[in-house]
């Protein structure tokens, strides 16, 4: 019933099963052999086995928490991972955005002495040909997709917005948060992070229209995550009645809602998903801050 415990395959429960089994039979044989041997002090080594495994079992259960610790370790430093590289892809596109807007100050120098130059003659027709050409050509195309000053929530949606237009998908956001948050950033990280990933999977399997929306809200200290996409198909779910991956290799791509709704335990908040609109997956999140 340990959380970090529930994050192990159910396989490695049902096999650890066999070992407190086959102590109790190792016992009950070491029992009969004692009590069937008249030697000196039967019943006294039959008490040393019995504490001998008794201990090897708490030994192994020890050992079994400690392996499913070093999983969660791991989880969290590949999501840590994840973050640290969209923060240096989110570096890399304030750095292009940097350049872009000196470039426009070094050129518009160049252009206010051409402006110069046609109003001093009184050309005005070729004043408007110029301004015309420049508002063309000279178009600044932001890179950065969000600035709220987040840098968590802006890398990522950045991230999977360029990866979302690549499959023809399109992505809206609507994000009202501030820079600080009483929120851990891997926590949020991991939370928006698989949502995304399963809503652009989802989308890119269908074949009419595509779209992600993300809206944030940030009220009171707390934080309102919505996430809507376009699916097509039927969702898979477990005898529980939650949502399973359909990914081959899940443990390396994302942690599934399942770990979603952990870490939203975690802030005493909420996962709610909404199927019932044809064609529409809704997945929304509520994170309560101190």
């Amino acid at each position: 019933m340990h959380e970090e415990v529930k994050e192990l395959p159910s396989r490695y429960g049902i096999l650890l099963m066999f070992i407190p089994v086959g102590s109790i039979y190792i016992m009950n044989a070491v029992f009969i052999l004692s009590y069937h041997t008249q030697k000196k002090n039967a019943e006294v080594y039959s008490f040393i086995s019995v504490l001998i495994l008794l201990f090897v079992n708490v030994l192994i259960g020890y050992i079994y928490i400690k392996l499913a610790d070093d999983l969660q370790i791991r989880k969290m430093n590949l999501v840590y991972e994840q973050q640290l590289e969209l923060c240096e892809r989110h570096k890399e596109e304030m750095e292009i955005s940097i350049l872009q807007v000196r470039d426009i100050r070094h050129s518009m120098r160049n252009h206010f002495i051409s402006l110069l130059a046609y109003a001093e003659r009184g050309e005005c027709k070729k004043i408007i040909k110029f301004i015309n050409d420049v508002m063309e050509e000279g178009r600044l195309k932001p890179s950065v997709v969000a600035n709220t000053g987040n840098i968590v929530i802006d890398s990522l949606a950045g991230y999977w917005r360029k990866i979302a237009e690549k499959e023809g998908i399109e992505f809206q956001t609507d994000l009202k948060i501030p820079m600080k948050m009483p929120f851990k950033g891997a926590d949020v990280s991991l939370i928006l992070g698989n949502l995304l990933e399963n809503a652009v999977e989802a989308a890119r399997k269908v074949e009419d229209e595509r779209y992600i929306r993300i809206k944030l809200k940030y009220d009171r200290k707390n934080l309102l995550i919505s996430v809507e996409n376009s699916y097509t198909g039927e969702l898979i779910k477990t005898k529980g009645g939650e949502l399973k991956t359909t990914k081959k290799d899940a443990d390396n791509h994302g942690i599934g809602l399942a770990s979603v709704q952990r870490t939203a335990r975690k802030y005493h908040g909420s996962v709610a998903v909404d199927s019932t609109v044809s064609k529409c997956f809704i997945v929304r999140v509520v994170l309560y801050g101190k």
